[in-house]
């Protein structure tokens, strides 16, 4: 080998170095993030309300020998009210280079209200970092160079990761720092003197959720911007469709990159799939079939509310109680039928003991009727509090009351009347009507017909967003309002309106 040869792949391998350091963007990439938050921002740990796994795999310019391959395992789960933590494995291979990161998050949540959805998110992951580089393929004029001869160069590093996010109804705004500390990996081969360092990266993200059908639909736009300080920025701007959280489909216009359309299913209660696939609108286009990403999601160990399993266990108590008594009439209709039959032809006092038998069965029937009714509307409750959905039999007397200018006087009064049957979606409680007026006028204002209702045993002043004339619509509302923001919004079943 020349002298002139060596320091010609020397060289080579500085200019890849120095390319890493200041030309590429260093993080692995994804298109379902907004799957899989966490992996883009730290402070996402903890915000499911179970154990959070996915598993995805990203094959980019499909046809490209040694275009970029990534696959990423994490996983999340809240512990305890405040705290979540979480962990990733991520494997990013782009022709000789290859990276392998593994980090570890702890976040914390700050509730800011204890009324509606309001709560700001820090965390931070620590970890560390290979990196390697593979040069047993590389053509060069003299194989057999001593530079060739380790096959591949590889060295590791610490590495931390910040984040923070701040929620507030169905408004969501993050912020990220991968690489934080910008450490280095060093190599020891023949390039001792050369290194990869990490370069910080600056993520932000945005997001609001809205309700765009009475229960069921929901459109969330959102949108990503990159800043990295040796390269190119770049953004997202993206638009979701989801069908409760069931299924969902998606968009995305990647500044001045292409475009990825997306689409995800949850296939059982603990399983997820979603796709991804990428066409690009740079001249890479024409030597590529586009990029596909796949993702599997697992959703364990849901946590339950205390307060919940009580009230279903209550509830589970009085179904076994009613169908005890179901039981138990239709064995007594099932023995007066067996004495009718037993008497046949009756004379005068056998039919008068059968009329009084007949009027009892009426009777019976009658009671097994309204047994059955009740059964089924607790069956019905209890299917709902499985679903971690509250409701409030609440009893007392109840007035709608507003604000109106007496014709007479030209003054303003208060004028209540009685409140109609149904089933309320409630988002909030005040002592004083003023109060309870002042925090729906924001409602009223964008074209809600939200309405203060009075309390006249206890005094209270509560905020009622919404009326059904079902339970089963009822609840699903309020499952919806709570994902708006307001995390303590319950039923009430009024059955005392006129």
């Amino acid at each position: 080998m020349t002298m002139k040869n060596k320091y010609r792949i020397i060289g080579f391998l500085i200019l890849i170095f120095a390319f890493a350091d200041s030309q590429a963007q260093q993080m692995a990439q994804t298109n379902l993030y907004l799957v899989n938050r966490y992996v883009m921002n730290p402070a996402n740990a903890g915000d499911h309300n179970h154990l959070a796994a996915f598993l995805s795999h990203r094959q980019q310019w499909v046809g490209i020998e040694g275009a970029p391959r990534t696959s990423i395992l994490s996983a999340h789960s809240l512990v305890g009210k405040n705290v979540g933590f979480g962990g990733t494995i991520i494997s990013d291979k782009t022709d000789i280079f290859e990276r392998l990161s593994v980090n570890l998050t702890y976040a914390y949540h700050i509730r800011l209200s204890k009324k509606i959805k309001h709560s700001l998110s820090l965390a931070v992951s620590g970890g560390f970092l290979q990196h390697k580089i593979d040069v047993a393929d590389v053509k060069v004029a003299t194989p057999g160079d001593i530079v060739l001869n380790p096959g591949k160069y590889s060295g590791f590093t610490f590495n931390v990761d910040a984040g923070l996010r701040y929620n507030i109804y169905g408004l969501e705004i993050g912020a990220a720092c991968p690489q934080l500390l910008e450490t280095k990996v060093k190599y020891k081969r023949e390039v001792a003197d050369q290194y990869y360092r990490l370069v910080r990266h600056y993520l932000f993200f945005g997001a609001y959720k809205i309700n765009i059908s009475k229960h069921n639909w929901f459109v969330e736009p959102s949108g990503v911007f990159r800043y990295f300080p040796y390269s190119k920025s770049q953004f997202d701007a993206n638009l979701n469709f989801y069908y409760k959280d069931i299924a969902w489909v998606g968009g995305t216009y990647r500044y001045d990159a292409g475009y990825v359309v997306s689409a995800g299913l949850k296939v059982a209660d603990q399983v997820s799939i979603a796709y991804a696939y990428e066409f690009s609108t740079t001249g890479i286009a024409a030597q590529s079939s586009g990029s596909h990403e796949a993702m599997l999601g697992f959703y364990l160990f849901s946590r339950k509310d205390k307060k919940q399993d009580e009230e279903i266990a209550r509830l589970d108590e009085s179904q076994m109680t009613i169908l005890g008594m179901v039981d138990s009439l239709n064995n007594r209709v099932d023995s007066l039928y067996a004495m009718q039959e037993k008497a046949g032809k009756a004379n005068p006092e056998q039919q008068k003991a059968i009329e009084e038998s007949q009027r009892r069965l009426d009777l019976v029937e009658h009671q097994l009727k309204a047994f059955e009714g009740q059964l089924s509307d607790v069956s019905t409750e209890v299917d709902f509090m499985k679903m971690r959905l509250d409701t409030m039999v609440v009893k007392g007397s109840y007035k709608q009351v507003t604000r109106v200018v007496d014709v007479n006087t030209g003054k303003e009064k208060i004028e209540s009347k009685p409140l109609e049957k149904g089933y309320y979606v409630v988002i909030e409680s005040f002592r004083s009507f003023e109060n309870a007026e002042r925090y729906l006028k924001a409602f009223n204002e964008r074209g809600e017909k939200a309405i203060v209702v009075h309390n006249v045993d206890r005094g209270w002043y509560y905020c009622y967003l919404k009326r059904f004339d079902d339970l089963k619509t009822a609840l699903e509302a309020m499952e919806d309002t709570r994902e708006n923001g307001f995390e303590d919004a319950w039923v009430h079943i009024y059955n005392e309106g006129k």
